[in-house]
């Protein structure tokens, strides 16, 4: 089952701390750098706040970001546990 784009959006921009870069980011994730910055500055704008920081070494979350990123894990938990009991109950 295809995942809606909102919720790719998130788990990609969830991944990115740690990352080098966002070219080495978007290359790990496949898609091209222009294609992440343009999915990053709409989760900012969607939010209202800056998300992440690029630094010399690495994409850090900002403090707003790490907020986000509390709030936003368990729902895409819950969505990938519903879609697996959903998978189960098709099965059964």
């Amino acid at each position: 089952m295809a995942r809606p784009r909102a919720e790719q959006r998130i788990r990609r921009i969830l991944a990115l701390p740690g990352q080098p870069t966002l070219l080495h980011a978007a290359r790990e994730i496949g898609i091209k750098r222009a294609t992440l910055d343009s999915q990053i500055r709409q989760l900012e704008d969607a939010t209202g706040t800056t998300l992440l920081h690029t630094g010399p070494d690495a994409i850090t979350l900002t403090a707003d970001g790490k907020q986000f990123a509390r709030a936003a894990r368990p729902v895409l938990e819950s969505l990938t546990q519903s879609r697996r009991n959903n998978v189960r109950e098709r099965r059964a």
